[in-house]
């Protein structure tokens, strides 16, 4: 197993090393004013077997996606914006496309879009897509796969410790789905307050110092993360367990979908914060080059009013009036 994260405060139970190297890989991006250099380490496999890497992410379609609702709610909003193939026609599930290539891997057509764009390569922006956009939503995928085998075994799917679509429990290389979203998250931050780096945690942390919530002072994304994280966790290695009843399964698949919903609810808190802030900065509340600011906004209304859009158009309508 690896090290545990975050200085001890997440403990996986098997090699996720692979995953928290992303986070190094991120930073190398930021730190690279070469476009072609940045683009290297985004495409580096920090995992042959299982062909881990940035770009991986988001040009990989696995079976407990499906699993998901918020990637297949975001992929339909794309695919329907003035950017995807559906704004006016109507095309099957496998032609649907965004920025002209398979909705899928949206992902990573906005991170390109980001390394080629006509006014220049910007590392920080750039660095900042890829955590928004790929791993941020590799997180949500990895608590699902989470869901989806607990859903499997209360099924009574799982046998002989296999069902399709996932590696077996007991095979050596096997890695539990809740360790893979603690390290997407946490990558290789180690301390709990600070707000250095290019990890998630970090990323959040550093919104958290922006907005001071009036009605709770003392909230703060990352902690009820964390600990829905382990929670999840715990769960999911009970629902594996031999010893539990078929009967306790079926509530432990349903605990932890109530559970992962909650988490992702958390995890977007910091993509609307960012939001608002980089608004507010255009506004004129901060001083900052205006077109990077716009490349912000855009980047942080794709991936935070699409599916609310979908979802709840009368609300969206209103928010979009208040902003």
């Amino acid at each position: 197993a690896s090290e545990p994260l975050l200085g001890g405060e997440y403990v996986p139970t098997t090699d996720v090393g692979y995953i928290t190297d992303l986070t190094e890989l991120l930073d190398a991006i930021e730190q690279s004013t070469d476009s072609s250099k940045g683009l290297e380490f985004y495409k580096k496999v920090t995992d042959l077997a299982s062909s881990t890497s940035l770009e991986h992410l988001s040009t990989v379609r696995t079976p407990h996606e499906r699993a998901n609702p918020l990637s297949s709610i975001l992929k339909y909003a794309l695919y329907r914006s003035d950017n995807g193939n559906g704004n006016e026609i109507h095309v099957s599930r496998d032609g649907m496309e965004f920025l002209d290539k398979p909705i899928d891997s949206y992902g990573d057509s906005i991170v390109i879009e980001e390394f080629n764009k006509r006014s220049g390569y910007n590392p920080v922006l750039t660095a900042e897509t890829i955590r928004a956009t790929n791993v941020w939503m590799g997180t949500a995928n990895a608590l699902y796969e989470g869901v989806a085998l607990c859903k499997a075994e209360s099924n009574g799917e799982l046998v002989d410790g296999t069902v399709p679509g996932f590696v077996s429990i007991d095979d050596p290389n096997y890695v539990d789905p809740i360790d893979k979203a603690a390290a997407m998250w946490i990558g290789t931050h180690e301390n709990k307050t600070s707000m250095e780096g290019e990890s998630l945690y970090a990323w959040a942390n550093r919104m958290d110092t922006i907005y001071f919530h009036i009605d709770d002072p003392s909230f703060s994304a990352n902690d009820e993360i964390l600990g829905g994280l382990k929670e999840l966790k715990s769960d999911l290695a009970t629902c594996v367990d031999v010893g539990t009843s078929q009967d306790d399964k079926v509530e432990m698949a349903y605990k932890m979908r109530v559970f992962a919903d909650d988490v992702v609810k958390y995890m977007t808190v910091p993509l609307v914060q960012s939001l608002i802030s980089s608004m507010a900065a255009i506004l004129g509340f901060t001083t900052t080059d205006l077109k990077d600011i716009e490349d912000y906004v855009i980047l942080y209304a794709l991936v935070t009013l699409s599916p609310i859009e979908v979802c709840d158009s009368s609300s969206y309508d209103d928010m979009y009036a208040t902003l």
